[in-house]
């Protein structure tokens, strides 16, 4: 019987091979037949995936190194999966990295297929127990030098670090390059998220650079929308040498709100460079100091969840307290007694209070770096907690969402803070889950 199952080994139902093409490239494909041409490209291993066009499905995939040494004869096929299968299929290829990850959107695609699928593909009528050769090697876009993972100009910069690929992303790491491409990133207050431009009066973002002779070489400035600054890539022929890149925050006035953020940047090549020049406006450099008041409520999980059950989750689960601790850039405690909400201060200088999901408001306070940590409790048992949260400043009447997230241990919520223990005591749109109300 062992004999037998050995002469019976599946055949594989299509034999191929494969050639690459730089993606986005006028150069025609060549056969591979050694490793080299592989590892040239940063393809490492290639997938082919077999969709039935009568259902749709994977009916079956497997992965092959880019090269392997039976290629090294042009005229070799590699073996495909053995599928129990027949009718019409899709074979489809994809080039994969070192870690197995595909590219995505390099190769032309069928108009009808999802732009940016990114697979090579071929169509083949398959007979169970029949192998079909695919004797035509099916061209497999490889992805374009700045995209590949290798320095391929031998500069010691890959890919969106060289400064030709900041100009062409598609395009080849040695074309020629004289300017310089400055890839700016603008934010605020540490890149905290709650920061808006329009609470605290900035208009627009002002960016120049100057030589070490103190001439300015060029000045830009770009309007300030909701957080966010976009300079893009600044492009500029610099010659060898230093460099200042400045940048200030200005008003509606254009007058400057903050003081020059300054980058220094040397130039060593007449070819141009690729930089990344982080901007970070902190609170430290207004001036004059933003003096705002601080206000927050508190969200659990989702804008749903109240403190009591509500009519869009239901559920039995009571949240009693909530306790709060406001630090500011120094870890000193903002005085509990500054807060319009009623409580007795902890230990620690933080406010214990009833829940709410109402707003609640701090002190006028010139603004640092303020944290907030809290958690909400039922029964004395935590059930929502959020470890620390960067505050912003507002406007009076503005607020500040504070999302506490539900406390779990390895996946099982704390007795205390079941919402839950069948479908029934949950919103008819939910369904009890780990003693937990979630959607259907």
């Amino acid at each position: 019987m062992a004999l037998l199952c050995v002469a019976c080994q599946n055949e594989p139902s299509f034999t191929l091979r494969w050639e690459l093409q730089r993606a986005a490239s006028a150069e025609p494909s060549t056969a591979i037949v050694t490793a080299q041409q592989c590892s040239e490209t940063g393809v490492a291993y290639v997938q082919a995936r077999v969709v039935s066009q009568m259902s749709g499905e994977v009916v079956g995939t497997k992965t092959f190194p880019c090269f392997s040494p039976a290629m090294a004869d042009p005229a070799h096929l590699l073996s495909g999966p053995s599928l129990n299968a027949s009718g019409p299929h899709t074979v489809e290829l994809r080039a994969l990295d070192r870690s197995r990850n595909a590219w995505v959107g390099l190769a032309t695609l069928d108009p009808a297929l999802p732009s940016g699928t990114g697979f090579t593909y071929v169509n083949v009528d398959l007979t169970e127990g029949d192998t079909v050769a695919l004797s035509t090697p099916i061209i497999l876009s490889a992805p374009p030098e700045c995209a590949d993972g290798i320095d391929n100009d031998v500069d010691g910069l890959i890919d969106r670090f060289d400064s030709a690929c900041l100009t062409d992303p598609m395009g080849s790491e040695d074309a020629e390059q004289l300017a310089s491409q400055l890839l700016v990133d603008v934010t605020f207050f540490q890149d905290n998220p709650g920061f808006r431009c329009a609470i605290v009066g900035v208009d627009a973002v002002t960016l120049d650079i100057i030589d070490d002779q103190g001439l300015t070489i060029t000045e830009i400035t770009k309007d300030c929308e909701f957080n966010t600054v976009d300079f893009g890539i600044v492009s500029e022929v610099l010659a060898p040498g230093a460099y200042q890149i400045r940048a200030w925050a200005i008003d509606s006035n254009g007058v400057a709100m903050t003081e020059a953020q300054v980058t220094e940047l040397d130039v060593v090549t007449s070819n141009g460079i690729a930089a990344e020049i982080p901007v970070d406006f902190p609170a430290s450099s207004f001036s004059p100091a933003i003096e705002l008041p601080m206000s927050v409520r508190f969200v659990f999980e989702d804008a749903l969840h109240q403190c009591a059950p509500s009519a869009n989750v239901g559920g039995s689960l009571f949240l009693d307290e909530i306790e709060f601790l406001v630090l500011d850039g120094d870890g000193i405690p903002v005085p509990s007694s500054d807060f319009d909400a009623e409580g007795t201060t902890t230990p620690e200088g933080g406010l214990l209070t009833s829940c709410t999901t109402n707003s609640i408001d701090g002190p006028v306070s010139v603004w640092g770096q303020y944290t907030v940590s809290a958690v909400a409790r039922s029964g004395g048992v935590d059930c929502f907690a959020i470890d620390t949260v960067a505050l912003a400043p507002r406007l009076p009447g503005d607020t500040q969402a504070i999302v506490l997230d539900r406390v779990n241990i390895d996946g099982v919520i704390p007795e205390a803070c079941a919402e839950c223990q069948n479908d029934s005591d949950c919103n008819i749109e939910r369904r009890c889950e780990l003693n937990v109300c979630v959607l259907e």
